[in-house]
């Protein structure tokens, strides 16, 4: 790391996009965040499930996200970033729960 000044810069952005992140799904739409050119953004998609795939395609852009759904119950959802690269899932969980 270098200076003072960029890991509080640093540690900001992660508690930036930790913070803000969601995923909220409804029958077959979906709003969720990303971070781009430093701030959270709100982007808007479709969902549907390829077995253990959870697949969302954003309406903005022709972009599909592949996701291998590791758990899944009534209150929480867990998933790995599959690499579109190499169809591989990243080591890296996310994991939301359900609000009520």
């Amino acid at each position: 790391m270098e200076d003072e000044e960029t890991k509080k810069s640093l540690a900001e952005t992660f508690s930036k996009v930790l913070d803000g992140s969601f995923y909220h799904f409804e029958k077959d739409t979906v709003t969720f965040t990303d971070y781009k050119n430093n701030e959270i953004i709100e982007l808007k998609g479709l969902w549907w499930t390829d077995g253990d795939t959870l697949v969302i395609g954003q309406l903005e852009k022709m972009s599909v996200q592949k996701y291998l759904i590791t758990r899944v119950d009534h209150a929480e959802l867990h998933f790995k970033l599959i690499n579109p690269r190499d169809g591989i899932p990243f080591k890296r969980r996310k994991m939301f729960k359900r609000e009520e």
